[in-house]
């Protein structure tokens, strides 16, 4: 004997379950994947993280010249173009919009 609705409330967490699995497997994410249009549009004065890049005066051209970025300087831009008043504040908006688009059910 089932209680009605239990199959359905089965596969709906067995659904969930498999997306919790596939989102905690480690990967990289692109910054430009991170900083959507969507995300760049809702937060900040550009339409894109690319415009976002070339509009600062720093290299962001590899992971290696990124982390050189002073972050002081890199918290003013932000500040001044986007709704953050710093970069990490930033990222980690991006990192939480991230995950919670991938964990939709």
């Amino acid at each position: 004997m089932s209680i009605h609705g239990t199959d359905e409330l089965s596969k709906d967490l067995n659904k969930m379950l498999e997306k919790v699995k596939e989102v905690s497997k480690p990967r990289k994410v692109d910054l430009a994947e991170l900083f959507n249009e969507k995300f760049m549009k809702s937060y900040s004065e550009f339409n894109s993280f690319v415009e976002f890049t070339d509009a600062s005066k720093f290299d962001w051209s590899t992971q290696e010249k990124a982390e050189l970025i002073p972050v002081n300087e890199l918290d003013e831009f932000v500040k001044s173009t986007s709704k953050f008043t710093s970069w990490d504040q930033m990222f980690q908006a991006a990192v939480s919009g991230y995950y919670a688009e991938r964990f939709e059910f």
